[in-house]
């Protein structure tokens, strides 16, 4: 179901013009607790696991926030090949419209785009690290 915002909007101004104060009160505070309810479906101010990381990647016509960490097993060469890179990038789940989803029931294909995205990302991060450091 699409909110049509704009919509909504009007008729709460509209409708908050006739109110009283209490019931006026009482809106906003509606209202703010939606707006976190949204914040949080959209993944925003969330904070990683220890020792992992997020990042948003394409899902189809949307974007998830894919949850990751890079293995142990990770050498200091290996944030300087993507190759490499995606072969100690663990993906540990998304979120996809305010639910945290395992990695399993993404398709394959799905989730070796992810790591590639990942892989790239990290690599060039990295490389920025380096040029900045330099």
């Amino acid at each position: 179901m699409k909110l049509d915002t704009i919509h909504t909007a009007e008729a709460a101004i509209k409708r908050a013009a006739t109110m009283e104060g209490g019931e006026v009160a009482a809106l906003h505070v509606a209202i703010r607790h939606l707006a976190c309810e949204l914040s949080a479906c959209r993944g925003e101010r969330l904070d990683p696991q220890e020792g992992s990381k997020l990042i948003r990647l394409p899902l189809g016509e949307a974007e998830a926030l894919v949850e990751y960490e890079i293995s142990e097993d990770a050498e200091r060469d290996d944030w300087r090949y993507p190759a490499r890179m995606r072969e100690v990038v663990v993906l540990l789940g998304a979120l996809v419209n305010g639910r945290m989803v395992d990695m399993d029931e993404f398709s394959e294909d799905r989730r070796e785009a992810w790591l590639a995205a990942i892989a790239d990302h990290e690599c060039d991060e990295y490389a920025h690290a380096i040029e900045e450091a330099a």
